[in-house]
Protein backbone atom coordinates (compact mmCIF):
# COMPACT_ATOMS: atom_id res chain seq x y z
CA UNK A 1 0.00 0.00 0.00
CA UNK A 2 1.35 2.86 -0.90
CA UNK A 3 1.72 6.14 1.36
CA UNK A 4 -1.34 7.99 0.17
CA UNK A 5 -3.78 5.29 0.86
CA UNK A 6 -3.77 5.60 4.93
CA UNK A 7 -4.11 9.48 4.39
CA UNK A 8 -7.12 8.79 1.91
CA UNK A 9 -8.85 5.98 4.61
CA UNK A 10 -8.22 8.50 7.43
CA UNK A 11 -9.49 11.60 5.78
CA UNK A 12 -12.62 9.60 4.56
CA UNK A 13 -13.21 8.48 7.90
CA UNK A 14 -13.03 12.10 9.32
CA UNK A 15 -15.29 13.45 6.86
CA UNK A 16 -17.81 10.34 7.05
CA UNK A 17 -17.88 10.73 10.97
CA UNK A 18 -18.83 14.74 10.42
CA UNK A 19 -15.51 15.82 12.02
CA UNK A 20 -14.98 18.59 9.57
CA UNK A 21 -18.20 20.39 7.61
CA UNK A 22 -19.05 19.22 4.00
CA UNK A 23 -18.11 22.70 2.52
CA UNK A 24 -14.84 22.18 3.46
CA UNK A 25 -14.28 19.59 1.29
CA UNK A 26 -16.14 20.46 -1.80
CA UNK A 27 -14.31 23.91 -2.06
CA UNK A 28 -11.56 23.91 -5.06
CA UNK A 29 -7.89 24.31 -3.98
CA UNK A 30 -6.77 28.12 -4.63
CA UNK A 31 -5.49 28.55 -8.02
CA UNK A 32 -7.80 25.64 -9.29
CA UNK A 33 -10.41 26.47 -12.10
CA UNK A 34 -13.95 27.76 -11.49
CA UNK A 35 -16.56 25.10 -12.98
CA UNK A 36 -19.16 27.02 -15.52
CA UNK A 37 -22.35 27.87 -14.46
CA UNK A 38 -24.96 25.21 -15.94
CA UNK A 39 -26.38 28.25 -18.06
CA UNK A 40 -23.84 31.15 -18.86
CA UNK A 41 -26.25 32.96 -19.99
CA UNK A 42 -28.50 33.38 -17.02
CA UNK A 43 -25.30 33.45 -15.11
CA UNK A 44 -23.84 36.86 -17.03
CA UNK A 45 -27.22 38.22 -16.94
CA UNK A 46 -27.43 37.95 -13.06
CA UNK A 47 -24.00 39.47 -13.05
CA UNK A 48 -24.59 42.17 -15.09
CA UNK A 49 -27.80 43.01 -12.44
CA UNK A 50 -25.78 42.83 -9.69
CA UNK A 51 -22.93 45.15 -10.35
CA UNK A 52 -22.42 48.23 -8.79
CA UNK A 53 -21.04 51.77 -9.36
CA UNK A 54 -17.80 51.88 -7.51
CA UNK A 55 -16.94 48.26 -9.78
CA UNK A 56 -16.74 50.26 -12.67
CA UNK A 57 -16.01 53.53 -11.80
CA UNK A 58 -19.39 55.32 -11.86
CA UNK A 59 -19.39 55.94 -8.23
CA UNK A 60 -21.91 59.34 -7.99
CA UNK A 61 -22.97 59.15 -11.44
CA UNK A 62 -26.41 58.86 -11.75
CA UNK A 63 -27.65 55.89 -14.54
CA UNK A 64 -24.37 53.83 -14.69
CA UNK A 65 -25.99 50.73 -17.14
CA UNK A 66 -28.72 49.39 -18.66
CA UNK A 67 -29.35 45.69 -18.93
CA UNK A 68 -31.95 45.55 -21.47
CA UNK A 69 -33.74 41.69 -22.66
CA UNK A 70 -34.63 41.95 -26.23
CA UNK A 71 -34.43 39.84 -29.15
CA UNK A 72 -31.93 39.24 -31.59
CA UNK A 73 -32.35 37.36 -34.47
CA UNK A 74 -35.13 35.95 -33.20
CA UNK A 75 -33.56 35.03 -30.20
CA UNK A 76 -33.79 36.24 -26.65
CA UNK A 77 -30.33 38.10 -25.65
CA UNK A 78 -29.54 40.39 -22.88
CA UNK A 79 -27.95 43.89 -24.07
CA UNK A 80 -25.11 45.29 -21.23
CA UNK A 81 -24.25 48.63 -21.74
CA UNK A 82 -21.97 50.35 -18.65
CA UNK A 83 -21.05 53.85 -18.27
CA UNK A 84 -17.37 52.29 -18.11
CA UNK A 85 -17.57 51.97 -22.14
CA UNK A 86 -18.56 48.20 -21.84
CA UNK A 87 -21.36 47.19 -24.28
CA UNK A 88 -21.66 43.34 -24.59
CA UNK A 89 -24.34 41.26 -25.99
CA UNK A 90 -25.04 37.61 -24.40
CA UNK A 91 -26.98 35.23 -26.03
CA UNK A 92 -29.16 32.92 -24.98
CA UNK A 93 -26.76 29.93 -27.01
CA UNK A 94 -24.04 31.06 -24.73
CA UNK A 95 -22.62 33.17 -27.13
CA UNK A 96 -20.90 36.47 -25.78
CA UNK A 97 -20.18 39.59 -28.15
CA UNK A 98 -18.28 42.79 -26.88
CA UNK A 99 -19.32 45.25 -28.52
CA UNK A 100 -17.24 48.63 -27.36
CA UNK A 101 -14.03 48.21 -29.61
CA UNK A 102 -15.31 51.10 -32.12
CA UNK A 103 -16.09 54.26 -31.72
CA UNK A 104 -19.33 54.10 -33.18
CA UNK A 105 -20.51 51.28 -30.46
CA UNK A 106 -19.25 53.51 -27.16
CA UNK A 107 -21.09 56.50 -29.08
CA UNK A 108 -24.63 54.05 -29.10
CA UNK A 109 -23.83 53.11 -25.90
CA UNK A 110 -23.91 56.70 -24.67
CA UNK A 111 -27.06 57.66 -26.57
CA UNK A 112 -28.72 54.43 -24.93
CA UNK A 113 -27.79 55.73 -21.19
CA UNK A 114 -28.80 59.26 -21.83
CA UNK A 115 -31.99 57.42 -22.74
CA UNK A 116 -32.29 55.39 -19.76
CA UNK A 117 -32.12 58.95 -18.06
CA UNK A 118 -34.45 60.47 -19.88
CA UNK A 119 -36.70 57.04 -19.39
CA UNK A 120 -37.10 56.94 -15.49
CA UNK A 121 -40.22 58.58 -15.35
CA UNK A 122 -41.65 55.49 -16.84
CA UNK A 123 -40.00 52.80 -14.50
CA UNK A 124 -40.34 51.95 -11.47
CA UNK A 125 -37.85 50.38 -8.61
CA UNK A 126 -37.53 46.04 -8.16
CA UNK A 127 -35.80 43.78 -6.58
CA UNK A 128 -36.49 40.52 -8.42
CA UNK A 129 -35.29 40.38 -12.20
CA UNK A 130 -36.83 37.37 -14.03
CA UNK A 131 -36.29 37.19 -17.38
CA UNK A 132 -39.92 38.31 -19.70
CA UNK A 133 -41.72 36.28 -21.47
CA UNK A 134 -41.28 35.83 -25.16
CA UNK A 135 -42.16 38.54 -27.09
CA UNK A 136 -41.45 41.71 -24.47
CA UNK A 137 -38.22 43.64 -23.72
CA UNK A 138 -37.47 44.30 -20.41
CA UNK A 139 -35.01 47.31 -19.28
CA UNK A 140 -33.13 47.05 -15.97
CA UNK A 141 -31.75 50.51 -15.76
CA UNK A 142 -28.54 50.37 -12.99
CA UNK A 143 -29.07 53.33 -10.63
CA UNK A 144 -27.12 54.04 -7.18
CA UNK A 145 -30.36 53.98 -5.61
CA UNK A 146 -31.54 50.67 -6.80
CA UNK A 147 -32.75 48.66 -10.18
CA UNK A 148 -35.46 50.71 -12.24
CA UNK A 149 -37.23 48.03 -14.72
CA UNK A 150 -39.83 48.78 -17.40
CA UNK A 151 -41.14 46.84 -20.62
CA UNK A 152 -43.48 46.11 -22.90
CA UNK A 153 -44.41 44.02 -25.73
CA UNK A 154 -41.31 44.15 -28.68
CA UNK A 155 -44.28 45.00 -31.06
CA UNK A 156 -45.78 47.97 -29.35
CA UNK A 157 -42.14 49.15 -28.56
CA UNK A 158 -41.02 48.70 -32.28
CA UNK A 159 -43.89 50.56 -33.90
CA UNK A 160 -43.13 53.99 -31.82
CA UNK A 161 -44.54 56.58 -29.94
CA UNK A 162 -44.70 54.81 -26.71
CA UNK A 163 -42.86 55.65 -23.36
CA UNK A 164 -39.70 53.56 -23.73
CA UNK A 165 -39.89 53.71 -27.90
CA UNK A 166 -36.65 55.57 -27.99
CA UNK A 167 -35.37 53.25 -25.38
CA UNK A 168 -36.11 50.26 -27.25
CA UNK A 169 -34.58 51.91 -30.69
CA UNK A 170 -30.91 53.12 -28.61
CA UNK A 171 -31.36 48.87 -27.35
CA UNK A 172 -31.21 47.77 -30.94
CA UNK A 173 -28.95 50.56 -32.41
CA UNK A 174 -25.74 49.07 -29.81
CA UNK A 175 -27.29 45.32 -30.21
CA UNK A 176 -26.76 46.00 -34.41
CA UNK A 177 -23.27 47.50 -34.00
CA UNK A 178 -22.03 44.34 -31.35
CA UNK A 179 -23.79 41.81 -33.78
CA UNK A 180 -21.95 42.93 -36.72
CA UNK A 181 -18.83 43.33 -34.89
CA UNK A 182 -19.78 39.27 -34.43
CA UNK A 183 -19.42 39.09 -38.04
CA UNK A 184 -16.06 37.64 -39.58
Amino acid sequence: MTRAGPILAFVTLIAVAGLVPPVAWAAPPAGAATPLPADPYEHLRALALRIRPDEIGAAGSGVYGVVADLQVGGRRATLTVLADGEASLYLTDGRIIGGAATPETAKAAAILLDKARASLGELHAAADFPSPPAGEVRFQVLTPGGVMVGGEAEAKLAGGGRPLSSLYAAAQAVAALAGAQARP
